[in-house]
């Protein structure tokens, strides 16, 4: 059974970010020990700082409609009164931070950095220089600077390569990814058509059909399995505090704090079929606010909760 080694580049990771349920498939597959995960620095770095990108417009944002309570009619009717102060980080406290929730995260999950080494930097300049793939010859040389993050992270896979196993590059990028291709190296523009060709490589199939088990009799009192203990409170309570979430999403975080997904989708029937749920097709939304309220608050809810913490849900 081979490896897959599976690596990001940046645009991916911009369209799906490190929580969506794509990504979370990945990370079970590291987990399951059938794939290694790697994001080239360049890539790491790129998507990081195009967050702190979005963190400087959020924050120019609200101070603008901050100022606006000072202004016009309503700040008239608002004289005299304390003013309004927005207290944030700041842009490097920001970055120093996001170095380091990166860092917890990337090792928590098993995703190994491909370091920018000087070697890679070398390969990128003569690509660059000799107008080589992924530079397009055609374009003038101040234009074509745009793909060297494209080439270091070319350079950083390809390095990578003399491990054993399939090696696959995760991008949208169509010239990058004819680089890749002509390199030997796989390339998907889909991590859901990824994970199916993963799960089917790495099936384990018996060589022989094995005999039945003669199982004992269950006690009648237990037929209901334990899995579905509180499920039905613990289904209510996440669904409220998570806000609704689509389906999948409830599924694949419910599933990643170890509660099978077809245990998940039983008990929400059972549910739907009581009245307590309305599935849309698309999410399952309580028809009881305030009962969905008190199950939030349950004990054995907030545990789960606290656990979903460590996993930035």
């Amino acid at each position: 059974m081979d490896l897959f080694h599976v690596y990001f580049d940046t645009n991916y990771l911009h369209d799906t970010p490190f929580g969506h349920p794509n990504f979370v498939r990945m990370l079970r597959r590291a987990q399951q020990g059938v794939a290694r995960l790697y994001l080239p620095q360049i890539a790491l770095e790129e998507r990081r700082t195009q967050l702190l990108d979005d963190f400087d417009q959020h924050i120019g944002a609200a101070v603008t409609r901050l100022n606006e309570l000072s202004k016009g009619q309503l700040g008239m009717l608002l004289a005299g009164l304390p003013k309004v102060e927005l207290i944030v980080p700041t842009r490097e406290d920001a970055d120093r931070q996001s170095v380091i929730a990166l860092a917890k995260y990337l090792a928590e999950h098993k995703i190994e950095v491909l370091p920018h080494t000087g070697e890679h930097a070398e390969k990128a300049w003569q690509r660059y220089f000799g107008t080589k793939p992924p530079f397009n010859p055609r374009e003038k040389r101040e234009n074509r600077r745009k793909d060297l993050p494209d080439a270091w992270i070319l350079e950083a896979v390809l390095a990578n390569t003399d491990r054993p196993g399939r090696h696959c590059v995760v991008t949208k990028d169509k010239r990058l990814a004819a680089t890749l291709t002509d390199s030997g190296v796989e390339v998907w523009d889909d991590l859901e058509k990824l994970d199916v060709e993963i799960d089917v490589k790495t099936a384990v199939v018996p060589i022989r059909a094995a005999a039945p088990a003669v199982q004992p009799a269950v006690p009648l009192d237990q037929l209901r399995s334990k899995e579905f203990v509180n499920l039905d409170r613990i289904l209510l309570g996440v669904i409220e505090t998570w806000k609704t979430p689509g389906k999948e999403v409830l599924l694949s975080r419910l599933e990643t704090l170890g509660i099978r997904r077809a245990v998940v989708e039983v008990e929400a029937k059972a549910l739907e079929v009581s009245g307590a749920l309305t599935d849309t097709g698309s999410h399952w939304v309580p028809t009881n606010r305030e009962t969905a309220k008190l199950a939030s608050l349950d004990a054995i809810v907030q545990e789960l909760l606290l656990k979903a913490l460590d996993h930035g849900f």
